[in-house]
Protein backbone atom coordinates (compact mmCIF):
# COMPACT_ATOMS: atom_id res chain seq x y z
CA UNK A 1 0.00 0.00 0.00
CA UNK A 2 1.28 3.62 -0.79
CA UNK A 3 2.62 5.67 2.14
CA UNK A 4 0.28 8.36 1.56
CA UNK A 5 -2.80 5.93 1.60
CA UNK A 6 -1.75 4.93 5.13
CA UNK A 7 -0.96 8.17 5.63
CA UNK A 8 -5.04 10.31 5.19
CA UNK A 9 -6.13 6.90 6.78
CA UNK A 10 -4.35 6.94 10.12
CA UNK A 11 -4.09 10.34 10.11
CA UNK A 12 -8.08 10.92 9.48
CA UNK A 13 -8.42 8.59 12.66
CA UNK A 14 -5.94 10.12 15.35
CA UNK A 15 -7.27 13.35 14.65
CA UNK A 16 -10.95 13.09 14.49
CA UNK A 17 -10.85 9.26 16.37
CA UNK A 18 -12.83 8.23 13.25
CA UNK A 19 -12.27 5.52 11.24
CA UNK A 20 -11.70 7.07 7.90
CA UNK A 21 -14.99 4.84 6.10
CA UNK A 22 -16.82 6.15 9.07
CA UNK A 23 -16.28 9.97 8.01
CA UNK A 24 -18.21 11.76 5.18
CA UNK A 25 -16.82 10.85 1.89
CA UNK A 26 -14.30 13.48 0.79
CA UNK A 27 -12.55 11.66 -1.74
CA UNK A 28 -11.82 13.96 -4.72
CA UNK A 29 -14.01 12.18 -8.17
CA UNK A 30 -16.32 10.43 -6.23
CA UNK A 31 -20.10 11.09 -6.26
CA UNK A 32 -21.51 12.62 -2.91
CA UNK A 33 -17.79 14.20 -1.78
CA UNK A 34 -17.98 17.15 0.16
CA UNK A 35 -14.67 19.08 1.94
CA UNK A 36 -13.72 17.67 5.50
CA UNK A 37 -14.52 20.94 7.28
CA UNK A 38 -17.21 19.28 9.22
CA UNK A 39 -15.38 15.78 10.11
CA UNK A 40 -14.97 15.93 14.24
CA UNK A 41 -11.63 17.10 13.96
CA UNK A 42 -9.55 17.04 17.39
CA UNK A 43 -8.65 20.62 17.58
CA UNK A 44 -12.77 21.71 17.50
CA UNK A 45 -12.41 20.49 20.78
CA UNK A 46 -9.14 22.26 21.81
CA UNK A 47 -10.91 25.14 20.74
CA UNK A 48 -14.15 25.12 22.49
CA UNK A 49 -12.07 24.30 25.58
CA UNK A 50 -10.34 27.67 24.95
CA UNK A 51 -6.96 26.45 23.53
CA UNK A 52 -5.62 28.48 20.50
CA UNK A 53 -4.81 26.37 17.56
CA UNK A 54 -2.68 25.05 14.63
CA UNK A 55 -2.60 22.84 12.08
CA UNK A 56 0.49 23.46 9.55
CA UNK A 57 1.99 21.18 6.71
CA UNK A 58 4.72 22.16 4.45
CA UNK A 59 3.92 21.32 1.07
CA UNK A 60 0.02 22.48 0.11
CA UNK A 61 0.04 20.52 -3.42
CA UNK A 62 0.59 16.76 -1.26
CA UNK A 63 -1.02 17.96 1.99
CA UNK A 64 -2.67 14.81 3.82
CA UNK A 65 -6.35 15.79 3.06
CA UNK A 66 -5.79 17.69 -0.18
CA UNK A 67 -4.25 15.33 -2.17
CA UNK A 68 -6.51 12.44 -2.65
CA UNK A 69 -9.73 14.52 -0.74
CA UNK A 70 -11.07 17.41 -1.36
CA UNK A 71 -9.61 19.16 2.23
CA UNK A 72 -10.82 22.17 3.72
CA UNK A 73 -13.22 24.56 2.76
CA UNK A 74 -12.62 27.12 5.60
CA UNK A 75 -9.84 27.40 7.72
CA UNK A 76 -9.39 24.89 10.59
CA UNK A 77 -7.83 26.19 13.24
CA UNK A 78 -6.42 29.38 14.07
CA UNK A 79 -2.95 29.30 12.32
CA UNK A 80 -3.23 27.33 9.18
CA UNK A 81 -0.17 27.50 7.15
CA UNK A 82 -1.63 25.91 3.68
CA UNK A 83 -2.66 29.88 2.31
CA UNK A 84 1.16 30.61 3.17
CA UNK A 85 2.54 27.94 1.27
CA UNK A 86 0.13 28.19 -1.79
CA UNK A 87 1.52 31.51 -2.21
CA UNK A 88 5.22 30.98 -1.18
CA UNK A 89 5.19 27.83 -3.88
CA UNK A 90 4.28 30.07 -6.40
CA UNK A 91 6.63 32.74 -5.71
CA UNK A 92 9.49 30.54 -5.43
CA UNK A 93 9.33 28.25 -8.47
CA UNK A 94 12.28 28.40 -10.72
CA UNK A 95 12.76 28.64 -14.45
CA UNK A 96 11.66 25.02 -15.11
CA UNK A 97 8.76 25.34 -12.58
CA UNK A 98 9.66 23.03 -9.92
CA UNK A 99 10.27 24.80 -6.35
CA UNK A 100 13.30 25.96 -4.85
CA UNK A 101 14.28 25.06 -1.59
CA UNK A 102 14.83 28.34 -0.72
CA UNK A 103 12.55 31.05 0.46
CA UNK A 104 14.39 34.17 0.21
CA UNK A 105 18.09 33.40 2.24
CA UNK A 106 16.07 30.72 4.44
CA UNK A 107 15.37 26.74 4.20
CA UNK A 108 11.93 26.60 3.61
CA UNK A 109 11.37 23.91 6.51
CA UNK A 110 13.27 26.32 8.56
CA UNK A 111 10.75 29.02 7.91
CA UNK A 112 7.92 25.99 9.13
CA UNK A 113 9.93 25.41 11.69
CA UNK A 114 10.19 28.64 13.31
CA UNK A 115 6.67 29.41 12.22
CA UNK A 116 5.94 26.86 14.97
CA UNK A 117 8.52 28.29 17.03
CA UNK A 118 7.02 31.54 17.62
CA UNK A 119 3.39 30.11 17.86
CA UNK A 120 4.95 28.45 21.00
CA UNK A 121 6.55 31.43 21.67
CA UNK A 122 3.94 34.02 21.59
CA UNK A 123 1.42 31.41 23.01
CA UNK A 124 4.08 30.57 25.75
CA UNK A 125 1.62 31.21 28.75
CA UNK A 126 -1.89 29.58 27.22
CA UNK A 127 -3.46 26.23 26.25
CA UNK A 128 -2.47 25.69 22.63
CA UNK A 129 -2.96 22.61 20.45
CA UNK A 130 -0.37 22.59 17.44
CA UNK A 131 -0.10 19.18 15.23
CA UNK A 132 2.09 20.10 12.20
CA UNK A 133 4.01 17.58 9.92
CA UNK A 134 7.03 18.35 7.20
CA UNK A 135 6.25 16.43 3.66
CA UNK A 136 7.99 17.52 1.36
CA UNK A 137 11.44 15.58 2.68
CA UNK A 138 9.78 12.55 2.87
CA UNK A 139 7.32 12.65 0.01
CA UNK A 140 8.14 9.89 -2.51
CA UNK A 141 11.90 9.80 -0.87
CA UNK A 142 12.20 9.02 2.92
CA UNK A 143 15.63 9.53 2.66
CA UNK A 144 15.57 13.33 2.42
CA UNK A 145 13.93 12.61 5.98
CA UNK A 146 18.02 12.05 7.18
CA UNK A 147 18.67 15.87 6.18
CA UNK A 148 15.20 17.04 7.81
CA UNK A 149 17.02 15.51 11.23
CA UNK A 150 20.30 17.30 10.61
CA UNK A 151 17.95 20.80 9.74
CA UNK A 152 16.50 20.19 12.92
CA UNK A 153 19.20 19.38 15.29
CA UNK A 154 21.43 21.82 14.12
CA UNK A 155 19.05 24.61 13.83
CA UNK A 156 15.81 24.91 15.41
CA UNK A 157 16.22 23.94 19.14
CA UNK A 158 12.48 24.47 19.79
Amino acid sequence: MPSFIIDYVALAGFLTGVHLHLLPNAMRGTPNASTVDNWPWIWKDFKQAGYTTMFTQDAPDVGVFQYRMLGFERQPTDFYGRNFYLLAEKLIRNSEGHPKLCLNAEWKQMVYINYIREFLKIYKNEPKFLFGMLLEFSHNDNAGVCSLFSIIYYNAKI
